[in-house]
């Protein structure tokens, strides 16, 4: 067998099988036109050879794309891995091969990783919490089928899916304010995807129950670190006896970093505080955490996403908004003020 230093080429399983190239191009294509010795021989041949198909290549001989762009904002945050994961099974479903790509969360990044994207000529690019600015996502748009994943942005050119961020954060108000709670206090995400609308969404909740005056938000973020920092700010702010009762968090893991600082100061959660999050990521759930928190259905927004896509090849040509709805699930953080769970 002839020893090569580059990649094994479909030239190279044709004269490792002694057939044609073209046979062998149909042989991987699954044709019913190639007799069973001959598959046989090929198959054989690609596997002594390690050969992979060039995507590529037979993406521009075809005309068409059988790849799947994916621009994950954060990779540290597992939101999105869950994402993925919905989307990934439906577009292998649909014999797409998924790409996955970064951008760190900051503009250039997320611009230099959509432009390698585009030139692999996909047949769609889902944005997954994108920081992107809209103007380049709209040139995006204009090349490819694109959908946006919880963030929404209006325009004919771009499918998106998103959660009811107003929904959730009413969710989470309501539900402290059935327990009893008057003084229920958000640890906002920052500058992070959907944290806007989720502020937004705690600030209307508050004023309908009557407690706008009673309102208080306390600059946070995503991340853990952040959690953990807004809980320390608000401590040496307000002091241990002039907390607030309950605190709504804008996602799970920003309040895992509220319940360790909690822990830390000798807080009892939910005994003296209740804490609820937001996402229902895998981590709320852990027996340590048992976090209280408004569920949004991840997987599922990925396969909308890939649907959208293939929405947009069969030439559908309005922008379709899909918003899904959270539900509550209560774990063990929240309870009546001053009152542990039994």
């Amino acid at each position: 067998m002839e020893q090569v230093d580059r990649p094994p080429t479909l030239e190279d399983v044709a004269r490792e099988a002694g057939v044609s190239r073209a046979l062998v191009s149909l042989a991987l294509r699954g044709s019913t036109r190639v007799s069973a010795s001959s598959r046989d021989r090929i198959q054989d041949a690609v596997a002594r050879l390690g050969y992979r198909p060039n995507l590529n290549a037979r993406n521009l001989a075809a005309h068409l794309s059988g790849i799947l762009g994916v621009l994950v904002s954060d990779l540290h945050n597992p939101f999105f891995a869950e994402v993925v994961d919905g989307l990934s099974a439906e577009a292998a479903a649909h014999g797409l091969h998924v790409i996955l790509a970064t951008g760190h969360a900051n503009q250039a990044g997320e611009r230099a990783a959509l432009e390698t994207l585009l030139s692999l000529r996909p047949a769609g690019i889902a944005l997954t919490g994108p920081v992107l600015d809209s103007a380049t996502i709209e040139r995006a748009a204009a090349q490819v089928p694109l959908v946006v994943v919880n963030r929404l942005l209006r325009s004919d050119r771009l499918d998106s899916v998103t959660i009811d961020e107003y929904a959730g954060s009413a969710l989470a108000v309501d539900h402290l304010v059935e327990l009893g709670h008057r003084r229920i206090t958000h640890v906002d995400g920052g500058a992070g995807a959907g944290a806007a609308s989720r502020r937004t969404g705690y600030l209307r909740a508050m004023r309908r129950h009557g407690l706008g005056d009673l309102a208080a938000v306390v600059r946070g973020g995503f991340t853990e670190s952040a959690g953990w920092d807004a809980t320390d700010r608000l401590l040496r702010t307000v002091g241990r006896r002039d907390l607030p009762g309950a605190l709504f968090v804008a996602n799970d893991y920003s309040a895992v970093g509220v319940l360790a600082r909690l822990g830390g100061a000798g807080i009892e959660v939910p005994g003296e505080l209740s804490v609820i999050g937001f996402d229902d990521a895998h981590v709320a759930g852990m027996l340590s955490t048992q976090l209280t928190t408004v569920h949004q259905p991840k997987q599922a927004m990925g396969r909308l996403a890939v649907a959208a896509l293939r929405g947009r090849q069969a030439g559908r040509a309005t922008a379709q908004r899909q918003v899904v709805a959270p539900s509550l699930v209560v774990r063990g953080t929240t309870a009546a003020p001053g009152q542990a769970l039994s």
